[in-house]
């Protein structure tokens, strides 16, 4: 059960990873692969539920004159916050049960990697909130209470501890 709910966690966090707020950046989470992403590696285009998504280089939140209609708030997994939420748990993305990485319990870091493919300034934050329903939605409160640190990251933003930005 403690490797089930861990297991959601980095689903959780597969999701958030791919989230660019207040930007317009292209770019994808690769390792782990973020949902829309799965569907690029072999290991897992096979799988029941994962769908093609050639564009997610775009979750960006709407766009962002639409985020700045919104007070600049974004959807958990870069959708818009008003939806439709297609990467979110229940999605057209998220509707498959594929976990592409597992973190053993007690780890105390992880790598990612994300492919940048037009850089227009930005910055990425990771957060992680415990689910165990592959349906439910995670709410934006909990991702906020559960704000991720980039082990050695520096930076100039609010918070250079938690954020990683990048320059053209």
């Amino acid at each position: 059960m403690k490797h089930l709910k861990l297991l959601n966690a980095v689903l959780a966090v597969m999701c958030i990873l791919n989230e660019f707020k207040f930007a317009e950046s292209h770019g994808r989470l690769m390792d782990p692969p973020s949902r829309s992403t799965l569907w690029r590696y072999s290991q897992f285009r096979d799988r029941a539920g994962v769908e093609i998504n050639y564009s997610d280089t775009s979750l960006f939140c709407g766009g962002f004159s639409y985020q700045k209609s919104k007070g600049m708030r974004c959807g958990a997994c870069g959708d818009p916050v008003d939806g439709p939420f297609k990467n979110e748990a229940g999605g057209k993305y998220a509707r498959h049960k594929v976990i592409s990485r597992c973190i053993p319990i007690g780890q105390k870091t992880m790598n990612v990697l994300a492919q940048v493919t037009a850089n227009h300034k930005g910055f990425f934050e990771y957060r992680i909130c415990p689910n165990n329903d592959f349906k439910k939605r995670v709410s934006l409160d909990c991702l906020n209470r559960n704000l991720l640190r980039v082990a050695g990251a520096t930076g100039t933003g609010p918070d250079p501890v938690s954020t990683l930005h990048w320059r053209n």
